[in-house]
This record gives structure tokens, C-alpha cells and sequence, in this order.
């Protein structure tokens, strides 16, 4: 491959934080998941588990114990219900709560209304509130380029990014009335309240 043929992705230090987390979630997801398991195997015997691979505190081996019927009957039930609760974690939340928050504002919002609004609205403490913003940008990266349900408009030369529904959009990616005229709004009384300060 030529160098020519090469692409460089830039991403801003908000999509990088968002990425970061986003991975970060994923290994603590995973990890959560082998120890799980892990449990799960000890409980139900017959498989020795390698114990620095998974566990630290598992025993050195795992026999198969001489369960009754009603015993077995009890594990498979435990299994089968474990099976159908399976969570993926807190995603649909954070998305589904940018996604009712837009709706209700009826305009585009900005990242850091999102961040307290998710503050205010999930009783969160403030020693909280890196996490939140982490969840809340990583659900933001994942609606915007994996669902298409939302996109993110900047001006030239500033840092803040308005987050808007794509179906607020046309198909050359601009706002539709009523909605471009209320950002124009939102960044008139942005200038007002910038000068202000």
C-alpha cells in the first residue's frame, strides 16, 4: 500500500473521551462477565477453572459434587433465568435518556445542558458527575455513528457543538424549520450571555 492511499481520522478530545469510555464500559462489562461465569462454573462443577486466568480467590480445583435431582433441577432453573435477564449494562439508558431529552426541548441542546440535565433529573451526586459525563458522551458517539438517531452542529471557529435529532435534518445534513431557526436563537442569546460574562 502507498502512503498516498493512507487515511487520517482526526477526532476532537470530546469523541476521544467519549471512545475511551466507551472501551473502558466494554472491559468492565467483559470482566464483570468472566467472573460470572467463573462463579457459575464453581457453583456448578465438573470444569476446572484456571484461577489467575479468571479468579484469584477460586479454589485450585473444582470438582463435580453428587447433587440430587432437586439440586440439579434448581441450577438448571437458576441458568435458564440468569439467560433470559441478560443486561447489557447502562447504554439504553444514557440513550434513551439523550433521546427523550431532545424531544422534550423540541431544539437543539449543547453537551453540557445534556451533562446537567442528567445531573439534576438522575439524582446524581456531584462526585458523580465525571462518570455521567462519560456515560452520557459515549451513548451521544454511539447514537451518532452507530444509530443515525443524532447529530452534532458547530460553527467555525468555537468549540461548543449543538446535538440535534437527524430527522430535524434534510439530506444535505441541514436543519429543517422550525429547528434552524431556534439554533440561531440558542446561539444569539449564547453571544448575549458570552459578552455579558
Amino acid at each position: 500500500m502507498n502512503k498516498t492511499d493512507q487515511k487520517t481520522i482526526s477526532v476532537s478530545a470530546e469523541e476521544l473521551l467519549s471512545m475511551r469510555a466507551f472501551y473502558e464500559q466494554e472491559y468492565i462489562a467483559t470482566k464483570s462477565k468472566l467472573n460470572h461465569l467463573a462463579n457459575m462454573l464453581e457453583k456448578l462443577g465438573g470444569v476446572k477453572v484456571d484461577k489467575e486466568e479468571i479468579m484469584t480467590n477460586l479454589p485450585s480445583s473444582v470438582q463435580a459434587p453428587v447433587a440430587s435431582p432437586k439440586a440439579k433441577k434448581s441450577s438448571e432453573s437458576d441458568v435458564q433465568r440468569r439467560k433470559r435477564k441478560k443486561k447489557r449494562g447502562p447504554k439504553p439508558t444514557w440513550s434513551k435518556f439523550i433521546l427523550d431529552r431532545l424531544k422534550a426541548a423540541d431544539r437543539p441542546m449543547t453537551y453540557n445542558e445534556l451533562f446537567r440535565d442528567a445531573m439534576v433529573l438522575k439524582n446524581k451526586a456531584p462526585e458523580e458527575f465525571p462518570a455521567t459525563k462519560a456515560s452520557v458522551l459515549n451513548s451521544a458517539f454511539r447514537l451518532r455513528t452507530v444509530s443515525n438517531k443524532i447529530d452534532t452542529i458547530g460553527e467555525e471557529g468555537k468549540k461548543e457543538k449543538f446535538i440535534v435529532l437527524t430527522k430535524w435534518m434534510d439530506e444535505q445534513g441541514k436543519l429543517v424549520s422550525p429547528y434552524n431557526h431556534k439554533l440561531d436563537e440558542l446561539k444569539h442569546l449564547k453571544e448575549k450571555s458570552d459578552k455579558a460574562e
